[in-house]
């Protein structure tokens, strides 16, 4: 595996974890994300634990409650991870259009990317432009190289005593792949279930399905 770079580094186990050689295999792609998720799970929630990353960015005292909240939660291991997988309808409904035809091939695949992106600011929008703000201060993006990553993918990480994370992987040439993590700050988003992540997120074209949890 090769890193490229990450914005905030944090030693982790999640970091251990992630060193090794990428294959071609799904078992092995799914490991890889769920590792390399693990790392901008960490560090996001150093940024929501630190007072001063937070006021760096705001003076607003509820914004800074919402991040400090969200900074006490127990990240240290996932209850349930899902992956998230976005329809062609849902890239369709986004630009207003019967199909994407009318756009480059390339042009596609950045509405496809933006599509999948804007998930986690759609669900903390639902909390009000502070829940936004909050969340906005704990937004991490990472590059780094793995072959397996077949097409675009989101993994929702679902916490037992924390609020969950969303982080987006999204493929481009030779193998590089630009992920970014966002906490998921709106308090009406209760992912128990895997039909429950599909019940919420009905409308916004994906499909839904629960991970297992690498060992």
């Amino acid at each position: 595996m090769k890193k490229i770079k990450i914005l905030v580094p944090a030693i982790s186990l999640a970091g251990i974890l992630f060193l090794g050689a990428c294959s071609k295999t799904v078992s092995s792609q799914t490991s890889e994300l769920y590792a390399q998720g693990l790392i901008l799970v960490s560090e996001m929630e150093e940024m929501a634990q630190s007072e001063a990353w937070v006021s760096s960015f705001t003076g607003d005292p509820a914004v800074k409650e919402i991040v400090s909240d969200a900074g006490q939660g127990d990240f240290s291991r996932p209850k349930a991870v899902y992956e998230l997988r976005f329809s062609e309808q849902s890239a369709t409904s986004f630009t207003g259009q019967a199909d994407l035809s009318g756009y480059s091939e390339s042009l596609q695949k950045r509405i496809r990317a933006a599509v999948q992106a804007a998930a986690a600011s759609r669900i903390n929008a639902m909390g009000g432009a502070e829940t936004l703000a909050a969340a906005s201060i704990c937004t991490v993006t990472d590059t780094f190289v793995c072959d397996a990553l077949a097409g675009n993918t989101l993994y929702l990480y679902t916490y037992e005593n924390a609020v969950p994370a969303m982080v987006s992987f999204v493929s481009g040439q030779d193998g590089a792949v630009s992920a970014t993590g966002v906490l998921i700050l709106y308090d009406g988003f209760l992912p128990d279930s895997s039909e429950e992540v599909q019940q919420f997120l009905e409308g916004f074209g994906v499909l839904v399905s629960e991970l297992t949890i690498p060992s």
